[in-house]
């Protein structure tokens, strides 16, 4: 072989070697950006969650007060709550609250939270659940992310129930405060608890 020859046969191989690297290069540029994005969408997630969360719990201590003075000014109604659960207390009683007292404004701002925190929250969760084509998928996969899988597909069943009852219980009926689904009523599938502590879990795997 030549030394023209020679040379031009290297000279093909260092380009050769050169497009390669590139390419290499450009791909793992391309799943660095793509796995920057996963990152992103799973801690916007997370933000909505705690949003959620913070805001049932503060309606929770809201709801426990007015139950603990229904009961205590409605005695005979305390089995009601025990049997089916706030709503249907808070309910029976919403159209005798007398406008001024504390039941009257604990009812109002239960219900103010469902409708101006809760419903909000939740249609942002269910528009990041309709978006997502990274997590939910993973259902065969396992550990962390086969989990959070399972459990995201759960989270979108809950709030689809979630959003219809809501549209049929809450706006013309000012009696209804709360859109709870598995509670005594049983009127659909629940929150699913735990899903924070999975999303926190694969978060940790970036």
């Amino acid at each position: 072989m030549s030394d023209v020859t020679t040379k031009l046969a290297l000279g093909a191989v260092i380009a050769a070697g050169g497009f390669v690297a590139k390419q290499l290069v450009h791909e793992w540029m391309g799943w660095r950006r793509r796995r920057e994005r996963r990152h992103a969408r799973l801690l916007q997630l997370s933000s909505l969650l705690k949003s959620t969360g913070y805001a049932f719990s503060i309606q929770a201590k809201h709801r426990d007060r007015l139950a603990v003075l229904l009961c205590a000014s409605h005695p005979d109604r305390s089995r009601l709550l025990q049997a089916d659960g706030y709503e249907q207390l808070f309910s029976s009683l919403s159209k005798i609250l007398a406008p001024g007292t504390e039941e009257f404004e604990l009812h109002a701002l239960i219900r103010g939270l469902t409708i101006y925190a809760l419903k909000p929250s939740n249609r942002a969760i269910s528009r990041w659940l309709a978006e997502d084509i990274d997590f939910r998928t993973q259902t065969g996969a396992t550990g962390h992310r086969g989990e959070l899988a399972a459990e995201l597909n759960l989270l979108a069943s809950h709030l689809l129930s979630w959003h219809a009852k809501y549209e049929m219980w809450i706006p013309n009926h000012p009696e209804h405060a709360l859109v709870y689904l598995a509670d005594e009523q049983e009127h659909g599938v629940g929150f699913p608890k735990g899903i924070e502590a999975s999303v926190q879990k694969v978060l940790g795997e970036f």
